[in-house]
């Protein structure tokens, strides 16, 4: 029902579903060839996070999970090269894999990782291009899931 509700009803969202996996493909790139920059700002990261804000209210505020916060020195991607190839390596297999089994496997293994700050952030991704795989990571967004579910689910379970 969900998916139906977001993606099948809405054509503003299924191009935008095409656009938020063509960006991540971008990010992918990006990082690998070392092209990413050291803030949110004016990369592709920001691209994929906008196109997320744009489809609703209840998405508004999900890209401020990946804004430079310095004193937390968080998220932990862009000061540090071998946490951006994790999430570059982590995206690239959960877009290309078509089985929840293995997208949950990636997310453990990059989970392991313990980058900071990069947990809420990239649920919020995950979430909008896999709604019935990974769970709301985001308070707007658990209230509309369990509206529209009829779900009494909590934050990020």
């Amino acid at each position: 029902m969900l998916y139906h509700h977001w993606f099948i009803r809405s054509e503003k969202r299924l191009r935008a579903f095409k656009q938020v996996r063509k960006y991540k493909q971008e990010l992918i790139d990006s990082i690998n060839n070392v092209k990413f920059p050291p803030d949110i700002k004016g990369s592709t990261l920001e691209k994929v996070m906008d196109v997320i804000a744009s489809q609703s209210e209840i998405f508004k505020g999900a890209q401020h999970a990946f804004m430079w916060k310095s004193k937390l020195r968080a998220p932990g991607i862009y000061e540090n090269r071998e946490n951006q190839l994790t999430l570059a390596d982590s995206l690239n297999q959960v877009l290309r894999s078509s089985q929840e089994i293995k997208m949950l496997t990636v997310v453990n293994i990059m989970a392991e990782k313990k980058i900071r700050g990069l947990g809420a952030a990239v649920a919020n991704i995950l979430y909008f291009l896999e709604p019935s795989i990974f769970p709301p990571f985001n308070t707007a967004i658990v209230d509309d899931y369990n509206y529209l579910t009829k779900s009494k689910i909590r934050l990020g379970k």
